[in-house]
């Protein structure tokens, strides 16, 4: 095993995170955190740590080790460190202070956030990525991230496109390479699709109470059990003032071209 560690800290959304590795791979450690983590810097001050992660190399391949638990063993590196990223990522999302991380995409349009709550394979990073490509601002494709007064804020990572290689392994791809403008921002948000990938399905939005909506951006907000009292609070502050949409969709350009056209006529 890896006798020489190099540490590196590093702070998002006021959470410290310290990774141990090889220091031959402190390159692609800082990359991968650095990229998993949008806004993020590396910090050299002594400060509290909210989680370590210790990356050990052998001769069959890295581990991940984080608070007595192998995340991952006999690895190659490109595996290693996309791990490492996602669970770095998992870690600010699941203790953020100020902020509420919901498993969602969110555009901006006319100056106001478009959310759209789901789970992984619900089809909202392709849809996020055809709302961009027709001119809406890019905050994120995995995380709505609200801020304590209830505004969205960008968490402009590359969006992870499945379909490209095959339907399950991501590709990711930069907003700017879609043409977007990234937001830079907080927004107030304004609308909540509450929607999923139905193959041959036409997309016909309704209505739906701000109760039904709010319960669908609960459903996946990542600190609920953790935090529940101080995340209904903020997310009910967040959508005071949105419209509630539902509806299964087919092709995301056609909900796409759909959305923003009924968007626009509000």
């Amino acid at each position: 095993m890896s006798a020489h560690l190099q540490s590196l800290k590093f702070e998002a959304f006021g959470i410290v995170v310290e990774v141990s590795g090889p220091a031959d791979i402190g390159e692609g450690i800082g990359r991968a955190v650095s990229e998993s983590l949008p806004g993020s810097r590396q910090i050299v001050v002594e400060t509290a740590i909210d989680r370590r992660f210790t990356i050990l190399s052998g001769t069959d391949g890295y581990s991940i080790d984080s608070n007595g638990e192998t995340l991952i063993d006999r690895a190659d590196l490109e595996r290693t460190l996309t791990y490492l990223g996602s669970h770095a990522r998992l870690t600010v999302a699941e203790n953020a202070r100020e902020f509420i991380f919901v498993h969602s995409g969110a555009v901006v349009w006319n100056g106001r956030a478009v959310l759209l709550p789901g789970e992984s394979y619900s089809g909202k990073t392709t849809l996020t990525a055809e709302l961009v490509k027709r001119g809406a601002e890019y905050l994120s494709d995995e995380f709505a991230v609200i801020d304590n007064l209830g505004r969205a804020c960008p968490f402009p990572k590359t969006l992870s496109m499945r379909g490209i290689l095959d339907g399950h392994r991501q590709v990711e791809i930069s907003a700017e390479s879609l043409g977007a403008t990234v937001a830079v921002d907080p927004v107030p948000v304004g609308t909540v699709l509450v929607s999923e990938y139905v193959q041959g399905s036409h997309f016909r939005p309704r209505a739906i109470t701000k109760g039904d909506g709010l319960m669908a951006l609960i459903a996946n907000t990542v600190p609920i059990r953790a935090s529940p009292e101080r995340a209904i609070k903020v997310l009910g502050k967040a959508v005071a003032g949105a419209v509630f949409l539902k509806g299964k969709r087919g092709e995301a350009t056609e909900a796409a071209e759909a959305l923003l056209e009924q968007l626009t006529g509000r």
